[in-house]
């Protein structure tokens, strides 16, 4: 999707792609448009944070995805995650397997 003007700006030198009212930027959170910005700031939620890795060996957002969908199976409120860390292995001078370390935001029940 094209950017839009809806977008917060947090580093324009930072690419980023929209996820839904998300953006996605490398290496930073997942960040809220100005409009679900301001409707998650009027509810003053309190987040718990964990750390998982996910795994693939097809893609860097397969890996992403497969944290995220074992994560709500046992986690409940998940709201947001932020990629820490990319790696993989080399398996016969190909990209064998790729890692991604997260964090994943959980919101405090009211």
């Amino acid at each position: 999707m094209a950017p839009t003007k809806d977008m917060v700006p947090q580093n324009s030198a930072t690419s980023c792609q929209i996820v839904g009212s998300y953006q996605l930027r490398l290496g930073l959170r997942l960040v809220p448009t100005l409009n679900e910005e301001k409707e998650q700031t009027t509810t003053n939620n309190v987040y718990s944070v964990v750390e998982i890795v996910g795994t693939s060996e097809v893609s860097i957002s397969e890996a992403i995805q497969n944290a995220i969908a074992k994560a709500t199976e046992t986690l409940r409120n998940l709201e947001w995650f932020e990629i820490g860390q990319i790696r993989g292995w080399v398996k016969e001078g190909k990209v064998g397997h790729y890692q991604v370390t997260m964090k994943l935001g959980l919101r405090y029940e009211k």
